[in-house]
């Protein structure tokens, strides 16, 4: 979501032991993005899950930045790729808060997605990243 809120694409690098069932999740999310105005083909999935085919990849020209979320292989490849790259452990991906978002309402569901299991499932957010100025610190408490 990080990417495509940002106005980019995203290709899926399942692992290979849920390769079937990520193709089909990516298959439903990429119906709905194109059904919400998503350009076709902006949620893609490797076919062939490999090193090989990952590494690929992370150096093709028109990749700009690279979010690996999985093992220290996966994550030292990222940053090997020679391009930015936000490398996480088995999950913990950055929440990203939109320049228009409600300010208030978003910090408030990170830190319930953070505390209402302890953090500890993969998918709650490990940082926040914001895409514009911070706003007045009295506007941020409201």
């Amino acid at each position: 979501m990080i990417a495509l809120k940002a106005g980019c694409a995203i290709v899926f690098s399942p692992h290979p032991a849920a390769a079937k069932c990520t193709r089909r999740s990516v298959e439903i999310v990429a119906q709905a993005a194109e059904a919400a105005g998503c350009p076709r083909g902006a949620v893609s999935c490797l076919q062939t899950p490999t090193m090989e085919a990952v590494d690929e990849l992370m150096k093709c020209p028109p990749v700009r930045l690279i979010l690996a979320t999985g093992g220290p292989g996966m994550v030292k490849a990222a940053y090997s790729s020679g391009k930015p790259a936000i490398g996480v452990g088995a999950g913990n991906g950055p929440a990203y808060i939109h320049k228009s978002a409600d300010i208030p309402k978003a910090v408030a569901d990170i830190i319930r997605s953070k505390t209402f299991d302890n953090g500890t499932v993969c998918a709650s957010g490990g940082a926040s990243l914001w895409s514009g100025p911070l706003p007045s610190r009295s506007a941020r408490r409201r």
